[in-house]
């Protein structure tokens, strides 16, 4: 995916975020955040993961989950030096346990 004005997040998430939340979730939850509180956006996104794994698996296992949350436009859209986006305004990310695994890319 080539990065287009019309890009404001990005999603990097363990598989523990994507097994029970869709894409289209994440992104709805995120976007109720704007980039100064990022951190929380991060912080709600892996709270709900961890609450539909203990929900859909009875509480007998969970998965790690992991939430780099990276906010591309700010408000005067300027970059910030990160390359390849517009700007980059604020990254944030949230872990469960610990993981290597990050199995999803999003923009929107």
């Amino acid at each position: 995916h080539k990065l287009s004005p019309l890009d404001h997040v990005l999603l990097l998430c363990s598989d523990g975020v994507w097994e029970f939340i869709t894409a289209q979730e994440a992104v709805d939850l995120v976007s109720e955040f704007d980039a100064p509180r990022a951190m929380l956006a991060a912080e709600r996104l892996a709270k709900w993961a961890w609450d539909r794994w203990i929900q859909e698996e009875g509480g007998a296992v969970v998965d790690d989950i992991t939430v780099v949350l990276v906010y591309l436009q700010n408000a005067q859209g300027r970059n910030n030096g990160v390359e390849g986006a517009e700007s980059a305004d604020q990254v944030s990310s949230s872990q469960g346990d610990a993981s290597t695994n990050c199995s999803q890319f999003l923009a929107t």
